[in-house]
């Protein structure tokens, strides 16, 4: 367990997961995936195992002083030769804006360092996602790559004034402008 000035993150439990169905919803079209309020107990379930069967990955949830789960962060693909892992983080959209993002992250980075020896942690964010990037690099992550992959949601407004920007199109498949990001350990 990690306790920050507001919030603490625990061992992600099924109960936590159940917690999830509670959360508001993103009403941005890009974000839908991240609606995890939408899954059924059945989904649940499965995406709970899904993240804690791998051996590689790591998750917390996110819970505020009135103990309120807001989210869950995870370092994921951790891979112990190269002393790497990936960061993950999800939060509840209604607790967006109270900066629980940056304060559970730079406590993960503080724990991957110390407790797992980690000598850099990446993580991968949508270009679009204005949002995470500005948080990301208050704690103090660099952008390390750029790459192109499949977008979740293929129904996406190809038509939409922003949608250039952060997509392309390749033989009428939606690809979204990714960011690696990344933080070094400076011992």
């Amino acid at each position: 367990m990690i306790t920050t000035e507001r919030l603490t993150l625990e061992d992600f439990t099924l109960d936590d997961a159940f917690e999830i169905e509670q959360w508001g919803k993103h009403t941005d079209e890009r974000l839908i995936d991240y609606n995890l309020s939408d899954l059924d107990d059945f989904e649940i379930k499965m995406w709970y195992r899904q993240k804690r069967e791998m051996k590689t990955q790591k998750y917390f949830a996110i819970r505020d002083k009135s103990r309120k789960l807001v989210g869950y962060v995870g370092l994921k693909q951790y891979d112990k030769f190269t002393k790497t892992a990936f960061l993950g983080i999800v939060l509840d959209p209604n607790e967006m804006d109270k900066s629980y993002g940056e304060e559970s992250i730079k406590a993960l980075i503080n724990m991957g360092f110390t407790v797992y020896g980690l000598d850099r942690i990446f993580l991968n964010v949508n270009n679009f996602n204005k949002r995470a990037i500005k948080c990301y690099e208050k704690c103090g992550f660099r952008e390390f790559c750029s790459y192109e992959e499949v977008f979740e949601n293929q129904r996406l407004d190809t038509h939409d004034e922003e949608f250039d920007e952060f997509f392309i199109v390749k033989d009428g498949t939606i690809f979204s402008k990714n960011t690696t990001m990344a933080i070094d350990n400076k011992r």
